[in-house]
């Protein structure tokens, strides 16, 4: 049995070996020979043929693959067969069913999609127009069209109300150019109608014809010369009135004024004639600068306020008290005295022995309640701004075997504040001469004697 089994296979590897090295190769399960136009010939009525199935990348891998390589593309499920070289291959998919194509355009771009594949590519690549010799031509991707006939040359000309034109040459035949020209005046309204058509009204109220609408309003920016005339607004019982904005004003002698009325002159600006004499209660005029201003006059003496006065101590070497005494001045300048009693309340060691101390004028910055106390830099650094001259403190002391001395002096004091403004007294900077620093001076600069005083007179 073996050796029948063995000499089967014999005949069977021999019949196969044939047919694979014949010239025709048929696999089927009837026998049947290879079609004569096939190398090789696959048939069954129940098994398929199947493809060698890879990615896109294993595809892709193929070393040199051979020009009509058929795969399976397990990525696209898509036959693919190589349609160019072995070097430089083209994976091309094989589509069943039937092909479909349809082209579009839009905007000067092609579509065409075959089997769902698009691709664009423009319509016109390029295009010129050319002219010459009154002849336009025109060149689309390449290809030239026919010319067509220009206008090189037009021409307009008018004379005696006849107008005319000329093209490439040809001259046409005259028309008129206006056959009716009517103005109307209505009002102060004027109209124009040409060849029956009537324009708009123009009010002539509106035209910059003179200086004055006739509202009143000036028409513009306006210069009147003069030259060796005299201008004269004379009025029988009406008023001249300058009447400015908030921000106009009036100027004589200059293009430029800076206040109400702005008078500019080398010499000898402005006279007025008529002026009544007036009393002392009435208010007064300074220059300064040029510019006038009012003066309120100010009464012949200004009396200071007398507060209760401090008690200045013998320690007090380096500080200044405020007294509560003050007097408020009016803007200008003024010699402002100052005369204040002392008492002895002396502790003397040896005898004589003095209390000697200071006293000033300061601003409200510095205090203003009897009390307050200050220690600055200098004796003479609290002292107002005020103050003119070089004189800035007014001094005195009181010896043991007194017992009373007044202390008294003066200061000249510039208000530029433009307001009344307040100074207040200030006692202190205490010098000692063989006295107890335990002695003092009671209640100075206040109320407490009856010669105190602080009074001030205006000074030029």
């Amino acid at each position: 049995m073996k050796k029948y089994m063995l000499a089967i296979l014999f005949l069977v590897q021999i019949a196969f070996v044939t047919k694979v090295y014949a010239q025709n190769v048929s696999i089927n399960s009837t026998g049947n020979l290879a079609d004569t136009s096939a190398m090789l010939d696959v048939s069954s009525t129940n098994k398929g043929f199947l493809a060698p199935r890879m990615t896109t990348a294993q595809q892709n891998a193929i070393i040199l693959p051979a020009t009509g390589l058929l795969i399976f593309n397990s990525s696209t499920n898509l036959f693919m067969v190589n349609t160019g070289s072995s070097i430089t291959p083209v994976w091309t998919p094989l589509v069943s069913g039937s092909t479909t194509h349809t082209l579009g355009s839009v905007t000067n771009t092609l579509t065409s999609v075959v089997n769902g594949v698009s691709a664009t590519s423009p319509i016109v690549n390029s295009v010129s127009n050319n002219s010459s010799a009154n002849t336009l031509s025109t060149v689309v991707n390449g290809v030239a069209g026919a010319g067509v006939n220009l206008i090189n040359s037009n021409a307009l000309n008018s004379s005696t109300n006849t107008l005319t034109s000329t093209v490439n040459g040809v001259a046409s035949g005259g028309v008129n150019i206006i056959n009716s020209n009517t103005l109307g005046l209505s009002g102060g309204s004027l109209t124009s109608t040409v060849n029956g058509v009537a324009s708009i009204a123009l009010s002539l109220n509106s035209l910059d014809s003179s200086i004055y609408k006739t509202d009143g309003t000036l028409q513009a920016n306006r210069t009147v010369t003069m030259s060796a005339n005299n201008l004269t607004f004379g009025s029988t019982s009406g008023n001249i009135i300058f009447n400015p904005s908030s921000t106009g004003k009036v100027g004589i002698g200059t293009t430029a004024p800076a206040y109400e009325l702005d008078v500019s002159a080398s010499a000898n600006p402005m006279r007025l004639g008529g002026l009544q004499s007036g009393t002392t209660s009435d208010s007064t005029l300074t220059v300064s600068n040029g510019v006038i201003k009012r003066v309120t006059p100010t009464p012949k003496g200004i009396i200071g306020t007398l507060g209760a006065g401090y008690t200045i101590p013998g320690t007090a070497t380096g500080t200044y008290y405020c007294t509560g005494s003050s007097i408020t001045l009016p803007p200008g300048k003024y010699m402002v005295f100052a005369y204040m009693m002392t008492d002895n309340n002396l502790n003397s060691n040896t005898s004589p022995g003095s209390f000697f101390f200071k006293t000033l004028f300061a601003d409200a910055s510095w205090g203003t309640t009897a009390g307050t106390t200050s220690s600055p830099a200098t004796n003479t650094t609290m002292v107002t701004a005020d103050i003119v001259g070089s004189s800035k403190l007014i001094s005195g002391s009181i010896s043991c075997g007194q017992p009373y001395n007044p202390i008294s002096g003066f200061q000249f004091i510039n208000n530029t504040s433009g307001a009344n403004k307040t100074y207040y007294f200030w006692a202190g900077w205490v010098q000692l001469t063989t006295v107890n620093n335990t002695s003092k001076i009671d209640l100075f600069g206040g109320t407490n004697y009856g010669e105190d005083n602080i009074v001030a007179f205006p000074v030029n």
